[in-house]
């Protein structure tokens, strides 16, 4: 697919038809991240994932385990 770079006020902007929208989920209003890698232009949506603690769990290995951390004792209110 071809189309024009425009100029829209201090910017550019591309229109993008529906049926390609359509082929990524992308909705209008919808937030994208804009990238450039290897001097192309890359669009993403830029919906975090949401992630359940079960996954995030499963995905902790003896090699990526973080030890556990001595701060030292108590000082001021904090409660342990």
């Amino acid at each position: 697919m071809i189309t024009q770079l425009k100029k829209w006020g201090n910017s550019f902007a591309i229109r993008l038809p529906q049926n390609l929208l359509s082929q990524v989920n992308f909705q209008e209003n919808e937030n994208i991240e804009i990238r450039v890698e290897d001097n192309t232009i890359i669009l993403s949506s830029a919906v975090k994932p949401r992630y359940q603690l079960e996954e995030l769990l499963s995905q902790i290995t003896p090699k990526n385990k973080q030890e556990l951390v001595d701060f030292g004792k108590p000082i001021g209110k904090e409660v342990w």
